[in-house]
């Protein structure tokens, strides 16, 4: 079902180049979205607990390797949450174990994209997801 308004995507990772170069590729590859960035878990929550509007993210992209909440951990809070748990959550991160793709999917990630090293990769899988996810 397409959006009535601009898809409001929450963005946890860790890493301040990740923000810029995503924001960087969703403003050339989908405008309408509005990006919000997060460094790690505990932020997210928070952001989520005090959410005056009762707008939610449209959808989550969610780093496993943080510090003070990693991913798995953001993952399980969601899970038990019966007003978060409806959020799609997409990994995206660096890890190819597969200890780290099955402990995702069993907390309720939708995907598990391991991180691209080209700015072609991501605008391609940024146009991906804005086909797939966010209309």
């Amino acid at each position: 079902m397409p959006l009535s308004r601009n898809p409001l995507i929450y963005v946890v990772d860790d890493d301040p180049d990740e923000h810029y170069l995503l924001q960087s590729v969703f403003t050339n590859k989908y405008a309408a979205c509005n990006l919000r960035c997060f460094s790690h878990g505990r932020e997210l929550l928070t952001q989520l607990t005090h959410q005056l509007d009762g707008h939610l993210p449209d959808l989550i992209l969610l780093d496993l390797d943080m510090p003070v909440l990693n991913g798995h951990e953001v993952l399980q809070v969601l899970k038990n949450d019966s007003d978060w748990q409806g959020i799609p959550v997409i990994v995206r991160t660096s890890s190819v174990k597969l200890a780290d793709i099955n402990r995702s999917y069993e907390l309720g990630s939708r995907a598990f994209i391991v991180k691209n090293s080209s700015y072609r990769q991501l605008a391609e899988w940024v146009s991906d997801l804005s086909n797939n996810w966010l209309n």
